[in-house]
């Protein structure tokens, strides 16, 4: 009857810890280990592919979920606008004071100053909305968005991703580690079922 015992507790530290090294060799060794004899680098699998991810992750950000359309419909061109034609009225307004001679009275510098304003604003607004999207859209065909993730997960150092993937995922790895030590439990079990009638 010890068998039942010794046997699922057995696979039970078996498989725990060697989920906790699979666990670990996604990560280390950070750096390729050479293994001396048999000509052999070994490196973790995410410092080894670590490129390869960069640009799968750029390339899926891009494609998947960093659409043109997304980026365009968050403009806010009312807002634009609005700010547009407000800094258009300053800049008439500090003209007017400035290169309109002094000896024109000041109701017919008003007078000129508003003319002249609403003729801007109105022929501005007439043409903005489409000068705006026109440059967005040309700023975001010259942005290369899945080129621009791919070099910033490159520069980040893989010690920073292990933190990150661990902090995020810190529980569910924990998970699977002891999911690791209760399928080592059951084959231990079975094991023993086999041995005990067997022998």
């Amino acid at each position: 009857m010890l068998v039942f015992i010794f046997l699922p507790i057995v696979g039970a530290i078996i498989g725990w810890i060697t989920n906790i090294i699979a666990l670990r060799l996604l990560f280390r060794p950070l750096h390729p280990l050479a293994i001396p004899l048999i000509n052999f680098n070994f490196q973790g699998l995410i410092p080894r592919r670590k490129r390869e991810l960069a640009r799968s992750i750029g390339d899926i950000i891009e494609k998947e979920l960093f659409s043109k359309k997304d980026i365009i419909n968050q403009v806010n061109y009312n807002a634009m606008q609005k700010e547009m034609l407000n800094a258009t009225e300053t800049i008439i307004k500090k003209w007017s004071e400035e290169k309109l001679s002094n000896f024109i009275p000041a109701r017919i510098k008003i007078a000129i100053r508003e003319h002249v304003t609403d003729l801007v604003k109105k022929e501005i607004s007439a043409h903005l909305r489409k000068v705006m999207e026109d440059m967005v859209n040309k700023a975001w065909d010259e942005i290369e968005v899945s080129e621009m993730i791919e070099d910033k997960l490159n520069n980040i150092s893989i010690e920073r991703v292990e933190q990150m993937i661990l902090f995020v995922a810190s529980r569910e790895l924990k998970h699977i580690e002891y999911l690791g030590a209760v399928l080592g439990f059951i084959i231990g079990f079975v094991q023993a079922f086999v041995v005990y009638f067997i022998g």
